[in-house]
């Protein structure tokens, strides 16, 4: 069940620097042969962590100082965040080219489930998104609890990233556990053009909630922007075939 972004989102401690980062098992190459290994496993939790802190942070000049040092751009701290995860989330668009470049995992999952595309996503950071998408970053990837980035998108408005999605082939039906769709996030949350967009790719205007939902069960997009009193985007569920 979702009643705001915290909870459909929750997850990802990003700001914690005492977490100790250990290389990505089986990780591919995010970084050359021509970068220098630390001498000892302690100095590369070091870098790993610094390199983490650095693309939080957009600091482009010390994540190619960091990669160049042998720094592991597919390390994760505890949570499962990377380095691309950090800088996706907060729209540093040339240190996620930078991470790219040194073949850093572009659907990389934190424990959560969350990936790079959803973080982009959820904060509307297009051109971050554009880019994740050009390196075949996996549109329709789900969450531990189902939310997609087409979804997170969707709830928090951001037309033109849900636009990009749409046109990666994402799937505008996709369900979350409880039956969420991105059209039942968008009405529940007062989203009109959203719903416009969603519809015009043929959004399953009747799509129910799972009985299990806790709220609304077996309830639609209809049922959720009903509730919530947006009569415009009753209107055009409505219009679009939506049933009482």
């Amino acid at each position: 069940m979702i009643f705001d972004r915290r909870i459909v989102f929750a997850a990802i401690a990003v700001l914690c620097a005492s977490l100790a980062f250990v290389p990505a098992a089986n990780a591919a190459g995010a970084n050359s042969s021509k970068h220098k290994a630390p001498a000892t496993a302690a100095a590369q939790a070091e870098q790993n962590r610094s390199l983490y802190h650095a693309a939080y942070d957009g600091d482009l000049a010390q994540v190619k100082t960091l990669l160049a040092a042998g720094a592991d751009g597919n390390a994760k701290d505890e949570s499962g965040t990377t380095a691309m995860m950090a800088a996706s989330e907060f729209g540093h668009l040339e240190v996620v080219q930078t991470l790219l470049a040194a073949n850093a995992d572009v659907n990389a999952k934190a424990v959560s489930g969350i990936t790079a595309l959803i973080f982009a996503s959820q904060n509307g950071h297009l051109e971050v998104v554009q880019a994740l998408l050009s390196a075949k970053a996996d549109v329709n990837a789900k969450a531990s609890i189902g939310d997609t980035a087409l979804m997170a998108a969707s709830m928090n408005s951001h037309l033109e990233v849900v636009h990009a999605l749409l046109a990666a082939k994402a799937n505008v039906n996709a369900k979350m556990v409880s039956g969420y769709t991105a059209l039942m996030l968008a009405s529940r949350y007062g989203r009109v053009d959203v719903v416009r967009a969603l519809l015009a790719a043929k959004a399953d205007v009747n799509a129910k909630l799972n009985a299990k939902a806790g709220d609304a069960n077996g309830g639609t997009a209809l049922t959720l922007a009903t509730v919530e009193g947006h009569q415009e985007i009753v209107k055009l569920l409505k219009k679009a075939g939506a049933k009482q």
